[in-house]
């Protein structure tokens, strides 16, 4: 059933991503507003039918913990489930990602359109400050950010290395960083096929304030991020 419920959850993947990315082209002459919408139905086909034929369903916990005003989401990340579901938990928040992405056909033309910062490794400084730029310029236009501080998917049970954009952003944005735990890599896990039913649980976990160290930051936000991930995604529950 796990191989069946797989198979056609890919096949419906590429065919919803690939009728909608057609779809949506006009879309990509009206205001970027649109293009949260059109995320938004992207994403809720995806998860629909991940429930539907996978059984993975999700839960968000620590809404309470989101301000109301821009913040600066800091994601662990395990699966591309932490992408799909964030037009539909997050919508119009503002992710920091790979340069390489926004260079693909159809899904670069939309992120950009939707509103991104793409980091360019081989650029360093440059690439860093004109980060920094694009950051301010979101989040005074009310839009917060996300950023995957280990750069890449990470299988449940380890820690990444952080990388100094989160340090560069926080230090100068000034506003509140929410930390983020999950388990989706527990039933979605990195450059597999198989999808295992359950529930994946992410949480929204109390803010760092502004005004820490950067050792100071990195030490806090490694910790509350450890410390949360090990009660949501114990061992025991690897596949």
């Amino acid at each position: 059933m796990i191989f069946l419920g797989s198979t056609l959850f890919q096949l419906f993947f590429w065919i919803w991503t690939s009728i909608l990315a057609f779809l949506f082209l006009p879309l990509m002459f009206f205001p970027y507003a649109y293009m949260i919408w059109a995320s938004r139905v992207w994403s809720l086909g995806v998860l629909g039918m991940l429930r539907l034929v996978c059984g993975i369903k999700h839960e968000v916990e620590g809404w309470k913990n989101i301000p109301d005003e821009p913040v600066l989401f800091a994601f662990k990340h395990q699966s591309a489930w932490d992408t799909i579901v964030l037009p539909i938990i997050l919508p119009g928040a503002v992710a920091v990602l790979k340069y390489e992405l926004q260079i693909i056909p159809f899904y670069g033309w939309y992120l950009r359109k939707y509103g991104t910062i793409a980091i360019d490794r081989g650029r360093g400084v440059s690439s860093l400050r004109n980060m920094r730029r694009k950051a301010r310029a979101f989040i005074s236009s009310g839009r917060s950010l996300i950023v995957f501080p280990e750069g890449t998917r990470v299988p449940p049970g380890q820690i990444g290395i952080l990388h100094p954009g989160i340090t560069a952003l926080y230090t100068d944005l000034g506003i509140p960083v929410i930390p983020v735990a999950l388990n989706s890599g527990r039933l979605w896990q990195r450059r597999k096929f198989f999808r295992y039913p359950g529930t994946i649980t992410l949480k929204f976990l109390p803010p760092i304030e502004p005004g820490l160290k950067k050792r100071e930051f990195l030490h806090q936000l490694t910790n509350v991020i450890t410390e949360a991930q090990t009660k949501i995604d114990p061992p025991k529950n690897y596949f």
